[in-house]
């Protein structure tokens, strides 16, 4: 009889066993499967691509919109349209943009400068439109401008109908193209490159607290900028230096916040990587060979059902870190076993923020040590301030000048050249704001020595070549509808 008896006792170990398995699975998986959203990695200094997936496939850009408007607003600054302390003026119009926002009221007045900070670090809707209206004194000719930008810097997949990603099907870019446009940001304003590496900024007694979860806890990161609506998924234009090397990454349509954030920090280490060495220059793709290989997709994702679905699904912690972790020096096999008690179900991490979804999944301290390493730079926050301005107010009259296209040097080497000779930094900051830097960019981006009469090498179709300096009059398609 006990000799019966063990068999069926060992029997029913093994299928609790397996129950017990497949209970552990079911907490574990949230059945979205791994992120394989568009993305690209770019050696800035040998102008290479290190990686990518579905680079030219479009996509909504959401709040990486206002990186083109920070370029927009630079270039009006730099063209004497106006200076860093000219009034930015809250509309009826600003005030009236959904979240996420700064929630001033009409007729409250920043000077340029302060609206910037506030719009790479809040995100800031309300502050878009005041800054569009006041720099080139309406919405659609600020929105013009966007597009024929994009043109000129070779951004042939882009095309921008407001200046904050607020939700438009007509309103796509690229990964690849936003890669474009974060190099000529480097490339032509080098001397506003703190904007973009800001923990916080504290204006009244708000304090904001930067959304891209790299600048406080990745080695060397200095920016971007992260985006957010249902239709995009989540967004991030992130940077890092080491080494004396510069790279960028652009990740999109991930499903929560820590996903963008893990998938970022995965292809920068990776980069990282590839590129040192000896032979470091040799790995990836020259940028002048990259190109699209096979079919492109052509019409934007709508991530919506995924990232909005209710009851919300986020991709679990243990999903997040067995696709990306392993690669990062801060993961920790023990800590994911242990992290909330085992309870992988509580690690699909809440969206905690406002309508824009960005302040999802910062809050969980074990899981971001565990897979983007422990706080390294506290967000200490910029004090700002209303009014102090002190600059003209726009002068719209007037020519804007083109920009030069990423021109990809056969050579390998940066040799961007900008519009013009870079304009002196800014002023002194104001009491409590961050002074630009005296000792020039971190990276230098090499222009030639005679900058050449005109660019002859085209990046993109649809790039737009003018004289250096020169202005030129663009056709400027007018922007799509928004669709009922």
């Amino acid at each position: 009889m006990s000799s019966i008896r063990l068999p069926l006792l060992a029997s029913a170990l093994l299928v609790f066993a397996l129950l017990q398995t497949g209970l552990a699975h079911a907490q574990t998986s949230s059945g979205l499967g791994h992120y394989d959203g568009p993305n690209i990695t770019i050696d800035v200094g040998s102008m290479r691509v290190l990686s990518s997936n579905r680079a030219f496939d479009a996509w909504y850009p959401a709040s990486t919109t206002k990186l083109m408007t920070a370029y927009v607003v630079f270039q009006a600054v730099r063209e004497g349209r106006v200076t860093m302390q000219s009034p930015v003026t809250i509309s009826a119009n600003a005030a009236a943009q959904p979240p996420s926002k700064a929630g001033l009221a009409v007729g409250q007045v920043l000077t340029v400068e302060n609206a910037l900070r506030v719009l790479m670090v809040k995100s800031a809707n309300d502050i878009a439109v005041a800054l569009a209206e006041s720099v080139a004194g309406s919405e659609p000719a600020f929105i013009d401008r966007m597009n024929s930008t994009a043109r000129a810097l070779g951004m042939s997949r882009s095309t921008f109908t407001n200046p904050h990603g607020l939700p438009d099907r007509g309103q796509v870019t690229t990964a690849y193209d936003l890669a474009l446009l974060t190099m000529a940001l480097m490339r032509d304003y080098p001397q506003h490159n703190d904007f973009y590496s800001m923990g916080a900024v504290r204006l009244g007694d708000a304090r904001w607290v930067n959304h891209n979860l790299l600048l406080q806890r990745y080695r060397g990161a200095f920016g971007f900028k992260t985006g957010y609506i249902c239709d995009s998924g989540f967004n991030l234009v992130a940077g890092a230096r080491r080494g004396g090397r510069t790279l960028i990454t652009v990740t999109l349509g991930a499903r929560s916040g820590l996903e963008r954030a893990a998938a970022a920090a995965h292809h920068l280490d990776e980069g990282f990587r590839r590129g040192g060495g000896l032979f470091g220059d040799a790995a990836g793709t020259a940028l002048a060979d990259f190109g699209p290989r096979g079919a492109v997709q052509t019409t934007a994702t709508r991530m919506r059902p995924i990232v909005c679905q209710s009851p919300r699904v986020r991709p679990t912690y243990e999903e997040i870190a067995g696709q990306f972790g392993t690669a990062g020096p801060g993961f920790n096999p023990t800590a994911t076993a242990n992290a909330f008690s085992g309870d992988s179900s509580s690690v699909v991490l809440p969206n905690a923020g406002a309508a824009s979804g960005e302040n999802d999944g910062a809050d969980e301290i074990d899981v971001l040590d565990t897979l983007l390493g422990p706080v390294i730079r506290e967000p200490q926050p910029v004090r700002l301030a209303l009014g102090g301005a002190t600059g003209p107010a726009v002068a719209p009259t007037g020519r804007w000048l083109v920009p030069n296209p990423i021109s990809r040097p056969p050579s390998g080497q940066l040799a961007l050249v900008p519009v013009t000779a870079p304009a002196a930094a800014t002023s002194a900051a104001l009491p409590g704001q961050i002074a630009p830097a005296a000792s020039g960019p971190a990276v230098q981006l090499a222009a030639p020595a005679s900058a050449p009469a005109a660019n002859t090498t085209t990046s993109n179709p649809g790039s737009i070549l003018g004289t250096v300096g020169r202005a030129v009059p663009i056709p400027v398609p007018s922007p799509q509808p928004r669709p009922n």
